[in-house]
């Protein structure tokens, strides 16, 4: 390289500094400033393979050790001056215009250059396009690129910039507060968050900056820190504290307003007059989002404070009108009235949110909706494979708009509604890997226990919880301690996966909560999930299971606790539950009558017609146990091959090696085999 004629090697400089693949586009505005043909200079480094032409009017280096080579042929004062050069002559030629990828070249050259020989106003005037580059990269959800150019624009501002460029510095810091919390960087998050609070001269801004950090403890699963934060806030703007649900006159007042919104029609909310302090109002109801999260995840105590949020929030929808966040109180009331058996009324709820998002043409907001109607309204009213599909929208919705806890928990919610339809576990598998990895990667931990315990879950009945896992996945075991520590929702997720295991994998049916799951569920007022549910069910059957086994009498009462549970969800979605509730009425007949055959056939039926298939071959299972208790053996051989063929077809391999096994104890050499 070194031999080669001196506009050669200079344009191989040039190239350098610029990257290893270029838009041709480049040189041609850089051309004219250098007085060189750079397009001639190219076309002779292509010949002599240096370099070659590449799809969509590039060029790139033949090998990295080449753009290497060339980049060193230059002194650290030339790499610096020309970075300077070149990011000045690029931007003043695309700055008003729609070439992103130029744009973004322009400014990575401006600062990777040498500032220092600069005027003060030119180097502001760099930072102000820092800050406009860094709003672009935000734009596209490519939040490290903006925190990048938004921290570089604070480091090209002058040393008096909070008296001297206020405007600037404000809108730097604020942009870079937002992007680092995208990033769930908490430590940057807390340490621009104390300078624009000491700095800023304007109490919104303090506020906006501290719920800003306390979203970003919230995605770090530092719950504690988030709720003293955005209950701070609360109290700064005059705001009572949520009252939990044990109080009297929460009840009261959430009965009023329940009648208050049946009266409403859908026409009279979308057709409410817009709220006179928009901005106030709006950043009021994102402050209750956020504690609603914190809420959902956190102890008991918290979790009943839940309705008197969805309260709050609606009264100040009701009585100063409509915001684009307005939508979520009726996200949020719907997940009360819901979790109530109110199915109707928190479907109308949760449409309406819809269609406030729809109104005020938001993808933040549809996403949250979609979250709010799919997560904890819909599984009451639509089939459960119609609800993944309304989260899979809504992390489409919050993918556009770089919303990442949204879409990350949307696509948890799509998962975990496949799991319990019964999806085949092998063709799950792409899906949980690439969950989990993306939690781990963002260090994202709001969610992330649940999409953990689904991977391990599927893992074991998969019976592949020995294979080569990510570095760094949390082990099963580290999961089910975290739920003895304490009884967050995401433990709760555990808990429910815990119980599937032990009816499906390992037949032992001790070691559960004394106070029993559903009781610990209904005492919290927390709204309901699907998984949660489907944790209860299973906590019926282990309990009739340990009953039947040996006649324990506490097991037959949470049994019957939660046939009575299921009964009322099965009348309200009969598509969903009726199965479930059918399979449980033929277990409780065991103790009763003599129905239970005709039961569990039934409990068969609705499954397959259901698309069950996991919850059919435990019905099968369960009535070839019933017959062999009965000394009906080749009827019990007959339901034991039915549920073999169940399991297998749902790929949960480990579950039918368990049931193989058991077989060859009952019935010896004549079992049937495995093939």
């Amino acid at each position: 390289m070194l031999q080669l004629p001196e506009e050669l090697r200079h344009v191989l400089k040039i190239s350098a500094c610029l990257g290893s693949s270029i838009k041709l586009r480049a040189f041609d505005i850089l051309a004219p400033e250098l007085n060189v043909d750079l397009r001639d200079l190219l076309r002779q480094v292509v010949e002599k393979g240096y370099m070659l032409r590449a799809p969509g009017e590039r060029i790139q280096f033949a090998h990295d050790k080449v753009q290497e080579a060339a980049y060193e042929m230059q002194t650290d004062t030339e790499k610096k001056t020309n970075h300077l050069n070149f990011g000045l002559i690029l931007c003043l030629s695309v700055i008003d215009g729609d070439e992103d990828e130029l744009f973004f070249l322009s400014m990575s050259q401006l600062n990777r250059g040498d500032m220092s020989s600069l005027p003060t106003p030119k180097r502001t005037m760099i930072a102000a396009l820092n800050h406009k580059a860094g709003c672009r990269a935000w734009e596209l959800s490519d939040f490290p690129t903006a925190l990048s150019m938004h921290q570089q624009g604070i480091a090209n501002l002058p040393d008096d910039h909070w008296s001297s460029e206020y405007d600037l510095s404000r809108k730097l810091h604020l942009s870079a507060v937002e992007a680092s919390c995208s990033l769930n960087n908490i430590e940057v998050t807390k340490e621009l968050a104390q300078v624009v609070v000491r700095n800023t001269r304007n109490q919104d801004d303090k506020l906006k900056v501290s719920f800003i950090a306390s979203k970003c403890l919230l995605q770090c699963d530092q719950l504690d820190e988030s709720r003293e934060v955005s209950s701070a806030i609360l109290k700064q703007m005059n705001e009572r504290e949520p009252r939990q649900f044990i109080n009297p006159l929460v009840a009261i007042s959430l009965i009023k307003m329940k009648f208050r919104l049946e009266k409403m029609t859908n026409e009279q909310v979308l057709s409410m007059k817009l709220s006179k302090n928009q901005d106030r109002d709006k950043f009021l109801l994102d402050v209750y989002i956020s504690l609603v999260a914190v809420m959902q995840q956190s102890k008991s105590s918290d979790r009943r404070r839940f309705p008197d949020l969805g309260l709050r929030m609606m009264e100040i929808t009701l009585s100063n009108g409509l915001t684009p966040a307005s939508g979520m109180a009726f996200t949020v009331l719907s997940a009360v009235f819901a979790s109530a058996g109110k199915a109707d009324l928190a479907y109308k709820l949760a449409k309406i949110a819809l269609r406030l998002s729809d109104k005020f043409d938001s993808n933040r907001y549809r996403g949250r909706a979609s979250l709010g109607l799919g997560g904890f309204v819909a599984w009451a009213k639509e089939p459960l494979r119609a609800c993944a599909e309304i989260h899979l929208a809504g992390k489409q919705f919050a993918d556009r708009c770089g919303d990442m806890v949204t879409s990350f928990s949307n696509q948890q919610f799509y998962i975990m509604y496949l799991f319990c339809c019964g999806t085949d576990l092998e063709k799950l598998q792409p899906l949980l890997k690439k969950q989990i990895e993306r939690a781990m990667k963002r260090e994202q931990h709001f969610a992330s226990v649940s999409a953990y315990g689904v991977y391990w879950a599927s893992q074991f009945l998969r019976g592949q919880h020995d294979e080569e896992h990510p570095h760094d996945l949390p082990s099963w075991n580290d999961l089910v301690f975290k739920q003895e520590r304490g009884d967050s929702n995401g433990t709760w997720v555990v808990l429910s996966y815990q119980y599937i295991q032990s009816f499906l994998l390992t037949k032992e049916f001790r070691g559960f909560p004394s106070e029993g799951f559903l009781n610990q569920v209904l005492s919290s007022n927390a709204p309901l999930v699907v998984l949660t549910i489907t944790g209860i069910f299973f906590e019926g059957i282990v309990s009739f299971c340990r009953a039947l086994s040996s006649h324990n009498r506490d097991g037959y009462k949470e049994g019957v606790a939660v046939l009575a549970f299921l009964k009322k969800w099965a009348g309200i979605n009969r598509q969903t539950f009726e199965n479930k509730y059918m399979l449980l009425e033929a277990m409780v007949s065991e103790f009763e009558d003599d129905k239970a055959e005709g039961l569990y056939i039934r409990a068969i039926d609705l499954a397959r017609k259901g698309q069950f298939i996991h919850e059919e071959g435990m019905a099968h299972e369960l009535l070839g146990d019933y017959m062999f208790r009965r000394n009906i053996k080749p009827r019990a051989f007959r339901c034991y091959s039915e549920a073999m063929r169940c399991y297998r077809d749902w790929n949960a391999m480990a579950v039918v090696e368990r049931l193989q096994r058991d077989i060859e104890v009952k019935f010896g050499s004549s079992a049937p085999m495995d093939t």
